[in-house]
């Protein structure tokens, strides 16, 4: 009923051709002190005590004197609430509402880590950081942190299992495609996190120049972009990736080969089985020249289809000299990014 009658009123204030905003269903406390008016002409009455404990930037904009109510509207709702026309998008305010007004359908009780897409994220941050909801857009990026790390042994842990399989990968129950990490460095440049800026950067690297120059399509269809800047970084960090990536494989196979191996009780039959492992490969040359080398170490050995296998000595031999030859190239990961990290390597 209340509903309707509000409808009503405002009508009879607004011309007879002009078309009314829509009130969002779900942020529209009938005891709110403020109205947001958004780009797509949806509206959103909540609190505005809330948003300046929050935002400096709402804070600073609720000291100034408010205009006086007019007949007609303007700054002033026929509810008597103030009203703010913004420029952002709907979503991105629905789901920055959504942290700040939790209500039945968004509070619980955590047990666990909390689902979370790309779009709330970059929602979060976008949205935090323009109204400087500094809590929000921290919290965010911590998050990201646990995932875009600068750890070699935390980041390789995770490698050629769901958490980046080809077609996208899900960290706990946090899931983004592949070309999120177009995203994820835009947030980095956004806010200043280089901390990420280098493993968005290699997701970024492991798509298609279509994908890299196409971008990815968010909630609202629109579609983000690298700058032009970051795209000419990975297109020259691929080729640089793949050559690193191949030259790592032959050297350590090929010091295999050459070298006895100490506590090795069947030298001849593990070179022969190295040998045909290395040789194994040859049908699968895009993993040799690959533009992540960071995979795991055991991926080589299991390929090896052969009578003679390797022992675990140089099993581990193997995995240690392959390991030890990606920690150096991690270590270049910045550089090869042409970007400037103090403290990267570890």
């Amino acid at each position: 009923m209340a509903d309707e009658l509000r409808t009503r009123k405002r009508a009879r204030l607004e011309e007879p051709d002009q078309e009314l905003p829509q009130d969002d269903s779900e942020f529209w406390f009938e005891d709110g002190t403020i109205i947001l008016h958004a780009h797509e002409d949806v509206r959103f009455c909540v609190y505005k005590g809330v948003l300046a404990e929050h935002s400096s930037v709402f804070a600073d904009m609720f000291s100034f004197p408010q205009p006086p109510p007019t007949a007609a509207g303007g700054g002033i709702d026929v509810c008597q609430c103030p009203v703010v026309h913004l420029e952002d998008k709907v979503e991105d305010l629905r789901h920055v509402l959504r942290a700040l007004f939790p209500n039945k359908h968004t509070l619980n009780v955590r047990t666990g880590p909390r689902e979370l897409t790309y779009e709330v994220i970059a929602a979060y941050v976008r949205i935090g950081h323009k109204y400087q909801i500094d809590d929000l857009v921290q919290q965010s990026l911590d998050y990201l942190r646990q995932y875009y790390v600068a750890d070699f042994d935390r980041w390789t842990s995770r490698v050629f299992t769901a958490n980046r399989a080809p077609h996208g990968f899900q960290l706990d129950s946090w899931y983004f495609h592949r070309q999120h990490a177009i995203g994820i460095v835009n947030i980095a440049r956004l806010t200043g996190c280089t901390s990420i800026l280098p493993t968005a950067l290699l997701c970024c690297c492991r798509l298609t120049t279509k994908e890299l120059l196409k971008g990815v399509e968010v909630e609202d269809g629109i579609r983000e972009l690298l700058e032009e800047e970051d795209v000419e970084r990975c297109l020259e960090a691929k080729v640089m990736l793949m050559q690193k990536s191949t030259r790592m494989i032959l050297q350590v196979f090929n010091d295999a080969c050459l070298t006895k191996r100490r506590r090795c009780k069947t030298s001849r039959r593990c070179r022969i089985g190295i040998e045909v492992t290395f040789r194994s490969l040859e049908d699968d040359v895009d993993m040799i020249a690959n533009d992540d080398p960071f995979f795991g170490a055991s991926y080589f050995l299991e390929m090896g289809d052969t009578d003679d296998p390797i022992c675990r000595f140089c099993r581990m031999a193997l995995t240690d000299d392959l390991i030890e030859e990606q920690r150096k190239i991690w270590s270049q990961l910045p550089s090869i990014l042409s970007l400037k990290i103090d403290g990267w390597a570890k």
